[in-house]
């Protein structure tokens, strides 16, 4: 039940994000996230649902870039909880995680 609340919670900030600006309680970080352009973009997630991106602003960009959260863990402290993601990449030459 808990994990189900996270998952939602984290898919309400991207549904609710209707433009491509970082969404409201993330952040970019990483080596070089001024390389890149982030944030939700509407209707290209699972089923038409929107999604967050990380684009690279140039052919080859110099070091890697990240969109994340943090928060305080709150009533989940000592719990295990189960995070899911869906990844799709394109004109990627070097790698991708999450």
């Amino acid at each position: 039940m808990q994990t189900q609340l996270f998952r939602i919670s984290l898919l309400v900030i991207f549904l609710l994000s209707a433009s491509f600006d970082v969404p409201k309680g993330w952040f970019k970080a990483g080596a070089s996230p001024g390389e890149y352009e982030m944030g939700v973009d509407p209707g290209s997630g699972q089923n038409g649902g929107n999604a967050g991106t990380i684009k690279s602003k140039k052919d080859k960009a110099k070091s890697w870039a990240t969109l994340m959260q943090d928060f305080a863990p709150g009533k989940f402290l000592g719990k295990k909880i189960r995070m899911s993601a869906y990844m799709k990449s394109k004109d990627v030459t070097t790698g991708a995680a999450f």
